[in-house]
């Protein structure tokens, strides 16, 4: 009875195993993943409809497990290790009840297409592996193992390209610089000299002109190598001691003859409190004020533009910059507040002719400010004005004063040099002629070399007292011609100017770390040259004697008593026609304006008006817009103190 009750277990339990096997595979069967199923001898013992549909392959295909792996992982550059990751993936299944965690890997199917999928392995009984191949949209193993060795190579290659690319821009536009600046150095040099030599008033308002344009296209030179400086990182700060309330006066000097031309009123407003000496990069503080009132002077027509400068209490010895440039012009509206910053970016709808620009002062003045620790902001109201705002964090108070130096002090004395023998080393001859013709007027005399080696010889035959050494020569370059200076001890003492038109490598730092004694770059600033010089030769000042060409107007009794008679001319002849000239000024009312003020001027012997009219004549000849604007307010000036003067 025992036996037999066994028995009928047995076969219950058979059926029950039967009846759940049936369940297994019918789960199998209807199941939407691809399942396979093997043995614990790698046979594959059967594939569901699923499995056979998507990858193409039947249990004929594929008797045994071993024959698995290389469809699976069909690229036989990584198939041996694929096949030991697959193994390992198998043993691991066999020896716990546990599903896995999933594998990434990559099925080539029967009609040779690739399918991204997920194993999961787990084990049915004692002899039984399931494959449950989800099909997924995650990277293919191309993307996971050769992926990485791929993109590892691909960004190597991108960033070896990168860096070959920046280069090569950092020396394309160090060189354009290097090749724009030395002719501009020539045609600024020779207008300059020019300037000192002519007399003809129209020829000087010629070469006025030329250094006008030449200076405009130098700013644009000067601010595209600055922002490429920026971006190669090739732009170290200087922190020193710096007066604040020094450079803000200098900005306030800088612009005071465009504000009063365009009217506008200058504001500065430091806080009394603030610490007098601040840790700082002078030239980049200078250079992003400039930037930003150039920028509010540009959008301004009348109204005001305010400086304001205030500091937080003095914190662990260092203290919060705030420092604000305000104006009254026309605005920015908020959607392109932010477009303002981006690089050769500008208002939509601005007139690039009337306002113009490069689009990069306030890019490079975001930069200048985020190297220095900053923030820049910008609050704005259309047709009411913007004002920018830059802070400093944790700017250091200084220990000491530092040294002040007051370039125009220096710069503006009138300086007689003792004789000196100074030689000039530079490749292109028109570069040493403009050398050459200003240092005779300083009375120096002046031996040429066109390189390096050149240079040698005539220090040995001529002993220079200073030489002008420029960087960039064939033969032998500057740095190299230095190092020999250098070595021998009877020349080591002449003092060696550095002549370079900074590219992106030839930095100030670069310059005195060889041991060049000063530097001047490319075009020249004549007195900053002067400064150089003054450092290094003999001289003694003289007094001025030169006085202010711009003499008051003599209101003499006879100018007084035929006042009402002038006044009544002036209504009739020049406000009308000064009326026309407010929005546009043609070229044939400015001569209108230019003749009648000398006519009336003479009628009624006032001197200045005829001087201001004989004036407009030679701006109007030699295409002087600028000399034009500003002899226009003059007029209008000297017409409203007549005016005055007659009410009184």
């Amino acid at each position: 009875g025992v036996k037999n009750q066994v028995v009928s277990k047995l076969e219950e339990s058979k059926d029950e195993l039967e009846k759940s096997e049936r369940k297994v595979r019918q789960f199998i069967d209807l199941s939407p993943i691809p399942i396979a199923i093997a043995d614990a001898n790698n046979n594959i013992l059967s594939l569901n409809d699923q499995f056979v549909k998507i990858f193409g392959y039947t249990i004929e295909d594929m008797p045994m497990v071993d024959d698995w792996y290389p469809l699976a992982y069909p690229d036989k550059k990584y198939r041996e290790n694929h096949i030991e990751i697959w193994k390992t993936h198998y043993t691991k299944a066999l020896k716990t009840t546990k599903t896995l965690e999933p594998m990434e890997s990559i099925v080539k199917c029967k009609n040779g297409e690739k399918k991204t999928i997920q194993l999961r392995s787990s084990l049915i009984g004692d002899n039984f592996i399931v494959l449950f191949m989800d099909l997924t949209k995650l990277r293919s193993l191309e993307a996971d193992i050769s992926y990485r060795i791929k993109m590892e190579e691909e960004l190597l290659n991108a960033k070896q390209t990168a860096e070959l690319a920046n280069k090569a821009k950092s020396e394309f536009i160090a060189s354009m610089s290097h090749e724009i600046r030395t002719p501009m150095n020539a045609i600024l040099g020779f207008a300059e000299v020019l300037s000192h030599d002519l007399t003809d008033p129209v020829q000087i308002d010629y070469v006025n002109s030329l250094k006008t344009s030449g200076k405009t296209l130098l700013s644009l030179i000067n601010d595209i190598l600055d922002f490429s400086k920026i971006e190669a990182g090739k732009i170290e700060l200087r922190y020193e001691a710096v007066n604040v309330r020094i450079i803000i006066q200098e900005i306030s000097d800088l612009f005071k003859f465009k504000l009063k031309e365009k009217r506008i009123e200058f504001i500065t407003d430091v806080d009394k409190n603030i610490i007098s000496y601040l840790v700082l990069d002078e030239l980049r503080i200078k250079q992003i004020l400039i930037n930003l009132v150039s920028n509010a002077i540009k959008f301004t027509e009348k109204g005001f533009i305010k400086i304001s400068v205030k500091s937080s209490k003095v914190v662990n010895g260092l203290v919060r910059l705030k420092i604000s440039v305000e104006d009254s012009g026309i605005g920015i509206a908020m959607k392109q507040q932010q477009k303002v910053f981006k690089i050769f970016e500008q208002m939509e709808g601005q007139d690039s002719r009337k306002f113009g620009g490069t689009g990069l002062g306030l890019a490079i003045t975001t930069k200048l400010v985020s190297l220095m620790n900053g923030d820049i902001s910008l609050e704005s109201i259309v047709n009411k004005g913007s004002k920018f705002s830059v802070i400093f964090n944790d700017v250091q108070i200084a220990e000491d004063e530092g040294f002040d130096f007051d370039v125009s002090e220096s710069i503006e004395k009138n300086a007689k040099f003792k004789k000196a023998k100074i030689l000039v080393v530079d490749d292109i001859e028109d570069n040493r002629k403009v050398f050459e013709l200003y240092l005779k007027k300083l009375n120096f005399s002046v031996v040429e070399a066109i390189n390096g080696v050149d240079a040698l010889q005539k220090i040995r035959d001529k002993k220079p007292d200073l030489i002008f050494m420029d960087i960039n020569m064939p033969e032998m370059n500057g740095y190299e011609t230095l190092q020999i200076i250098k070595e021998k001890p009877e020349w080591s003492k002449i003092p060696v100017v550095a002549v370079t038109a900074f590219t992106l490598d030839n930095d100030e730092k670069k310059l005195i770390n060889s041991g060049f004694s000063a530097f001047v770059s490319k075009p020249f600033d004549f007195r900053k040259l002067k400064h150089v010089l003054e450092k290094y030769i003999e001289y003694e000042t003289i007094s001025d004697t030169s006085v202010d060409d711009e003499e008051e107007t003599d209101f003499t009794e006879e100018i007084i008593k035929k006042l009402p008679e002038l006044i009544k001319e002036l209504d009739g002849k020049l406000i009308p026609i000064l009326k026309k000239l407010e929005n546009i000024r043609p070229k044939k009312v400015v001569n209108e304006l230019a003749e009648i003020a000398v006519a009336v001027g003479e009628k009624y012997s006032i001197t200045n008006l005829v001087k201001y009219g004989n004036d407009l004549r030679i701006a109007i000849k030699s295409f002087n817009v600028e000399n034009e604007k500003d002899l226009i307010l003059k007029i209008k000036t000297l017409i409203n103190i007549l005016q005055y003067k007659e009410k009184q």
